[in-house]
């Protein structure tokens, strides 16, 4: 009996470490003296695949009683008995915290021991999330309501930047794993928190999944199951998502004709992604009002917080960012001096004859910008304005002799043949250039220079309205 369970679990393990190329990693294992973690630690540890000395077993005591130093002294013993290296945090504030805080505090305990400066010296993270835990989550997202990314549960890899989440017993049962400590003999910690009713997940595991079982025995590979399709399906949605906005402009997008005549699925997921993007939270509510005033066609518009409305004349959609302290900048003139904001608080807003453009500061680091819908807008982008702190630029149109080094390049190209080889007609385009020189840094709609890309963060971003 215990050989056989054993073999199950260690060729279990085995088997997803070679399929997922994790044989040769070195990891942080999160151990909370449960028997889920305490059996992983141990399982790690007898395979012999990954050399103990590239193992670190990492504990946050989240001190919320006496018995939370039981925890911590348990699994300290155990690496100290097995000779792996131990780290730990004990939380500061003593009695029991919201769920969501203590996981908050626990994961961020976990990525600063994973890196090292800005670099990761352990970059995988292995947690002993198991088949039970998937269920409770699939059950609490489908009662909250969440969609098809939501609802797809527990990820079994998940990359927070350079640092990625493990979780190999995701098709594994609890009661496997107790049984498993059991027969060698591992102590374990049971947390008495995990009775409490008061506490949703606990309620689910206590009451509701107990009814579940009466009426179906196999719920939980059927529930793992139906959480491995829509897994599958909303990855086609994802993909097809990331195809229609590299194949479309800003303006497709935002063209109610065009958003109509896309599939209902890639509609709302357009409108989650666009909100996300401006961290306006979502629900099905707020996404099918927002389909309904797109489908309308009559103009309307609508608040959605204190910072942004939604707006729509029947054509065309877009979100209008609210601001109290604009300042605008009238100009018949061919060339007004650009002055940057200070602030981020601060808004300038250059209307230049036949183009209105808002310049607001704001710092971004890149990996946020690579995945904003603005970043892929050139009516909206963001650049880096370092070098030029102390330079004086214009918005003015073309003069003979403009020099511009596009996106990408190491070299300067005179503006007038790169307008030919771009076939860009607009010959009273307004410029944003540098007023001692004749070299352009952003040619609106169409190309920003290299000079002013973003490599590390942003200063400010530049909106054609």
């Amino acid at each position: 009996m215990i050989q056989s369970m054993n073999l199950k679990l260690e060729n279990y393990l085995k088997v997803f470490l070679e399929e997922e190329n994790l044989t040769e990693e070195s990891i942080l294992i999160a151990c909370s003296g449960g028997a889920d973690s305490m059996a992983l630690l141990h399982l790690m540890l007898n395979l012999k695949i990954i050399p103990k000395e590239k193992i670190i077993c990492l504990h946050f005591n989240h001190n919320w009683s006496k018995d939370s130093d039981k925890a911590e002294n348990l699994v300290r013993e155990f690496c100290q008995n097995n000779q792996i290296q131990f780290q730990f945090k004990k939380a500061d504030q003593i009695g029991q915290t919201s769920e969501a805080l203590a996981r908050s505090r626990r994961y961020k305990f976990f990525f600063e021991s994973a890196s090292s400066g800005d670099l990761p010296k352990f970059p995988k993270i292995f947690t002993a999330h198991h088949q039970d835990d998937q269920v409770e989550t699939f059950i609490m997202r489908l009662l909250r309501g969440s969609g098809g990314l939501g609802i797809q549960g527990i990820n079994k890899r998940k990359y927070f930047q350079e640092i990625e989440l493990i979780r190999p017993f995701l098709n594994i049962s609890k009661e496997e794993l107790v049984n498993y400590c059991k027969a060698h003999q591992i102590n374990y910690y049971e947390d008495l928190s995990n009775l409490d009713k008061k506490i949703k997940r606990n309620l689910i595991r206590l009451e509701l999944i107990p009814l579940i079982e009466k009426v179906q025995s196999n719920y939980k590979n059927q529930i793992c199951n139906f959480v491995s399709i829509m897994k599958a399906q909303q990855d086609f949605v994802q993909d097809s998502l990331n195809l229609l906005i590299k194949n479309s402009t800003a303006t497709d997008l935002q063209n109610c004709y065009y958003f109509n005549s896309q599939n209902i699925c890639l509609q709302r997921e357009l409108l989650k992604y666009l909100l996300f993007n401006l961290k306006i939270p979502t629900s099905f509510e707020l996404i099918e009002s927002l389909r309904n005033i797109i489908n309308i066609k009559q103009k309307t518009k609508i608040n959605l917080n204190k910072v942004f409305s939604f707006q729509s004349d029947g054509e065309n959609f877009n979100f209008i960012e609210v601001q109290e302290n604009e300042e605008k900048i009238n100009s018949n003139e061919e060339k007004i001096i650009c002055k940057l904001p200070i602030s981020p608080e601060k808004i300038k807003i250059y209307e230049l004859t036949n183009l209105k453009i808002k310049v607001q500061k704001i710092e971004k680091p890149l990996n946020d910008l690579q995945n904003i819908f603005s970043f892929f807008n050139k009516n909206q982008v963001y650049i880096n304005l370092t070098d030029f702190e102390n330079t004086s630029l214009i918005w003015r149109k073309r003069l003979s002799g403009d020099v511009f080094c596009p996106l990408g390049c190491k070299y300067w190209v005179k503006l007038k043949k790169y307008f030919i080889d771009k076939k860009f007609t607009d010959k009273n385009t307004w410029l944003l250039a540098i007023n001692e020189t004749n070299e352009i840094l952003w040619i609106p709609t169409l190309e920003i220079s290299e000079r002013v890309k973003v490599k590390n963060s942003s200063t400010h971003c530049f909106q054609i309205l």
